[in-house]
C-alpha cells in the first residue's frame, strides 16, 4: 500500500512538471508567432524529478527534437501555423 501511494505521488509530480513545461512552451510559441517569427526554437521537455515514475504523461512517447524535419516537429509547426519548430536540450 505504501508503494502504491509513493508511485501515485511520483506520477503526479512528474505529470505536473510536464504540464508546466508544455504550457510555457505553448505560450512562447504563440508569442513568437504573434511577433511574426516563423522559425521557433523551444526546449525539449525533460523531467528533473529524480524518482521518475513509469506512469507519467510522456512515458514511452517522443517529444520534439533538434531536427526540424522530425515528424513531431513538423506536426506541431503545422498545428501552430509556423514554418519551423526546433527543440534544444536545456542541459
Amino acid at each position: 500500500m505504501i508503494w502504491f501511494f509513493v508511485s501515485i505521488c511520483d506520477t503526479l509530480i512528474c505529470s505536473r512538471e510536464i504540464y508546466i513545461q508544455t504550457n510555457e512552451r505553448d505560450a512562447y510559441i504563440l508569442e513568437q508567432k504573434e511577433k511574426g517569427i516563423q522559425k521557433v526554437t523551444v526546449p525539449i521537455i525533460t523531467i528533473s524529478y529524480p524518482f521518475r515514475s513509469r506512469h507519467h504523461a510522456l512515458e514511452g512517447l517522443s517529444d520534439i527534437s533538434q531536427d526540424p524535419d522530425f515528424w513531431i516537429n513538423t506536426s506541431l509547426a503545422q498545428h501552430y501555423g509556423i514554418k519551423e519548430l526546433r527543440g534544444f536540450d536545456k542541459e
